[in-house]
């Protein structure tokens, strides 16, 4: 699925790999790229992101992508979503910005790969997880690895709510050289433990606290400067071509749609 507009919904945009849990699967080794999904669920259905995953689905990539202006009625309302056991699945170089949850959620799953990400200005929390076990867990000769995420390489910034909300503490994941920055404030609060903390349990090995120095972040604008912070995580820029392209009158009909304004929300969403 590559270079598609999917814009003014009222559920997710992407749904790929579906079968529940940890059972047999077919569905393996999707690409999802360069595809600008934007202003879902707008308040009115939950439980939806930018993207859904379910289930089993090794060797699927969803890479240079952009989301943003997610909202959900009640919970969810996020960019990259990994419901029950999700598994085997990278999500690099995707750009994923105002959304009403989470950045990125998982719900539970193993061995899943998010890095050399944007992840920006969530209101709840920036990244989240639902559940530390496995629901009907894999049996050994399933031979699905025990880790159940890694986060690395991501610049992380918010302005509300907290980097990480969830069973952290439970969970077995790797996290490392990430750059958070809270624009409000320092960032403290990593699922209620300080980035300290966390590197001293081990995790977020290389992360850092600092401004990435984004060209303006406020018009979300993402390009990073020279002798950007970001580099000393590792970080690799790339460039944003989330695009219809092909026939000229399909690109116009895609970059010309009114989307619906963003601060006319029905109240009860908030």
């Amino acid at each position: 699925m590559i270079h598609n507009d999917i814009g003014d919904f009222f559920y997710t945009g992407i749904s790929v790999d579906w079968t529940w849990g940890y059972q047999r699967s077919f569905a393996k080794a999707s690409e999802i790229a360069y595809n600008h999904v934007h202003h879902l669920g707008q308040g009115w259905l939950s439980d939806m992101g930018g993207i859904y995953t379910l289930g089993r689905s090794e060797g699927t990539r969803a890479h240079h992508n952009w989301f943003h202006h997610i909202w959900a009625h009640t919970y969810g309302g996020w960019g990259l979503y990994t419901d029950e056991g999700s598994t085997g699945i990278l999500f690099e170089n995707n750009l994923v910005h105002d959304t009403k949850d989470a950045s990125f959620h998982r719900h539970y799953g193993r061995d899943n790969t998010v890095r050399d990400n944007i992840l920006a200005f969530s209101r709840d929390c920036q990244v989240r997880v639902s559940r530390a076990d496995d629901k009907n867990p894999p049996a050994a000769a399933d031979n699905v690895p025990s880790i159940r995420l890694r986060f690395e390489h991501n610049l992380v910034v918010w302005e509300s709510g907290e980097a990480w909300r969830g069973p952290f503490t439970r969970l077995e994941f790797r996290s490392s050289s990430n750059l958070w920055w809270n624009y409000r404030g320092p960032a403290t609060n990593f699922a209620g433990r300080t980035l300290a903390q966390w590197q001293a349990a081990g995790q977020e090995a290389g992360s850092l606290v600092a401004d990435p120095g984004f060209e303006d972040a406020a018009a979300r604008r993402f390009r990073l400067p020279a002798g950007s912070p970001a580099a000393a995580v590792g970080f690799q820029p790339f460039e944003l071509r989330a695009r219809v392209d092909g026939d000229p009158g399909r690109v116009e009909s895609a970059r010309s749609a009114p989307m619906p304004g963003f601060g006319r929300l029905p109240p009860w969403s908030l």
